[in-house]
């Protein structure tokens, strides 16, 4: 997921550098996150040849991004759809192979997490916008900042409660689980849990409607 930085900054598609602020950005949240991915794959294969559990890879997508797209937004979501593209494609290309079948994919499309950051967030800077993206896009540009929405975001423990439910699918012992009738139902709440979930959900605030 990439942090907010200079340049996630809110602007019009037509302001944004895509050499000097697109092509970082896509290379630190995209480009090189698959190098890391590429270079375990081999050792995953081979480990889920020998064994008979599972190897997962969770890729974390920020919600409004990889679902929708907002507008002003565009060098964030164009670096996350590429991120879920290839991991579509990654998916299928395991599930082709025989014998890696225990090997999962799955992206996480997470909304509002932790503590609300909403006061420490990027500051809009339009000082770089030529008078006439500024007088087409500022009006609709504060508008939408105006109307989105806030959001109680979710405890951090609920996200990573979720990854480690991923990573275990399932199997993980739970110390309380579920009790019914004094009998405990905690391992297969979680793997009926990890079943319904499948290789793709949301976690947080507005992870399922980021508009």
């Amino acid at each position: 997921m990439p942090t907010t930085s200079i340049h996630c900054a809110p602007a019009p598609f037509e302001q944004v550098s895509l050499r000097s602020t697109y092509l970082p950005h896509l290379l630190s949240t995209h480009v090189a996150p698959l190098q890391t991915i590429q270079a375990l794959l081999p050792l995953l294969r081979t480990d889920a040849s020998r064994t008979r559990g599972h190897n997962s890879i969770i890729l974390c997508l920020p919600a409004a991004d990889a679902r929708v797209g907002l507008p002003f937004g565009s060098v964030s979501a164009m670096s996350a759809a590429a991120t879920l593209r290839a991991a579509d494609v990654l998916r299928r290309e395991i599930a082709a192979i025989r014998g890696t079948s225990a090997i999962r994919i799955v992206t996480v499309d997470v909304g509002e997490v932790g503590p609300s950051t909403r006061d420490s967030s990027v500051r809009v800077n339009m000082d770089d916008w030529t008078p006439s993206e500024k007088a087409t896009y500022g009006a609709a540009f504060s508008t939408l900042r105006e109307t989105r929405g806030s959001r109680v975001p979710v405890d951090v423990s609920t996200f990573v409660d979720s990854l480690v439910g991923v990573a275990s699918g399932g199997t993980r012992a739970r110390g309380s689980g579920k009790i019914v009738f004094g009998i405990g139902f905690g391992l297969l709440y979680e793997q009926v849990k990890d079943w319904i979930r499948g290789d793709r959900f949301s976690i947080g605030a507005g992870g399922r409607s980021p508009r």
